[in-house]
C-alpha cells in the first residue's frame, strides 16, 4: 500500500481509499503518490526476493560437478586417442624372423603369409630371371630396428622363393655410427645361433645354417641390410 495526496485538501491517504478521509473528495487511480513517504515506510516498498544461501551453494555445487564431468570426458577422450595411436603404432610393426622361411616356398605361400606385396619388379637377364616383391606400407622389427622386407623368386622355376632381404634405412639426420650397437646386436644374434662369422664377395659377414642357407650383413651410410640366400 502506497500513500496519495489528496488534489482537494492535500491530505494524505491510502491509494486504495475511494475518498480523501479529510475532505471527502472522490479520488481516482491516477493520484500522484508521495514518493517520500512510500520510500521511509517499509511496508510500501518493494520487496525483492534475495537468493537464500542454500540455493547458492547449490547452484555452485552443479557448476562445478558439470566442470568435472567435462573435464573427465576431455581426459577419457584423450587416453582414447593415444591408446589408437599406440594400437596403430604397433600393428603396423611386426616382428621379423628368417628361419620361417625356407627353399620349398613358392610366391604363392609367401603371398598367403605376408599379404599383396606394395611393390614388385621383374628382372629378365640373360642370366638371371626374378622377381621381386616389396614389403614396407608395414614395418618389420629385427633386432630392434624397424625395416622393409622384399622377397626375390627364380621365376625359371615356378616362382620358387631363392632370397630374403630385410632392409633398415638409415635417416638422413643419422649415421651409421648412431646405429652401432644395433649392428653389434645383428652379428651377436647371427653368432650365437650358427657360429663365428665368415667373409662374402662383398667382404661383409656371413653366416651359414645347417641347410646351406646363407645369411649376409651388409652396411653402409644408408643402410643396415641383412639377406637370407637359400639353397635350392
Amino acid at each position: 500500500m502506497s500513500l496519495i495526496i489528496c488534489p482537494e485538501c492535500s491530505g494524505k491517504v491510502s491509494d486504495k481509499a475511494d475518498v480523501c478521509v479529510h475532505c471527502g473528495y472522490p479520488l481516482s487511480p491516477n493520484t500522484e503518490v508521495d514518493s517520500n513517504l512510500s520510500s521511509n515506510n517499509v511496508s510500501t516498498t518493494e520487496i525483492v526476493e534475495e537468493e537464500s544461501p542454500s540455493r547458492v551453494s547449490k547452484d555452485d555445487n552443479q557448476e562445478s560437478k558439470s566442470n568435472f564431468l567435462n573435464n573427465k570426458k576431455g581426459i577419457i577422450a584423450i587416453i582414447a586417442v593415444v591408446c589408437i595411436a599406440v594400437f596403430l603404432g604397433i600393428s603396423m610393426t611386426k616382428s621379423f624372423s628368417f628361419d620361417k622361411f625356407t627353399a620349398d616356398m613358392t610366391y604363392n605361400d609367401i603371398h598367403n603369409m605376408m599379404g599383396e606385396p606394395d611393390d614388385c619388379y621383374l628382372i629378365n637377364e640373360n642370366l638371371f630371371h626374378c622377381r621381386r616383391d616389396y614389403y614396407s606400407s608395414n614395418k618389420y622389427r629385427f633386432c630392434g630396428l624397424d625395416g622393409e622386407v622384399t622377397f626375390e623368386y627364380d621365376t625359371e622355376h615356378a616362382l620358387f622363393l631363392y632370397m630374403v632381404e630385410w632392409k633398415f634405412n638409415i635417416p638422413e639426420n643419422k649415421s651409421l655410427g648412431d646405429y652401432n650397437k644395433y649392428v653389434e646386436k645383428i652379428n651377436a644374434y647371427f653368432t650365437k645361433k650358427y657360429g663365428e662369422h665368415g667373409s662374402s664377395y662383398y667382404e661383409d659377414n656371413t653366416w651359414t645354417d645347417a641347410n646351406g642357407d646363407i645369411y649376409t650383413l651388409y652396411t653402409n651410410g644408408s643402410h643396415i641390410i641383412v639377406w637370407k640366400e637359400l639353397k635350392q
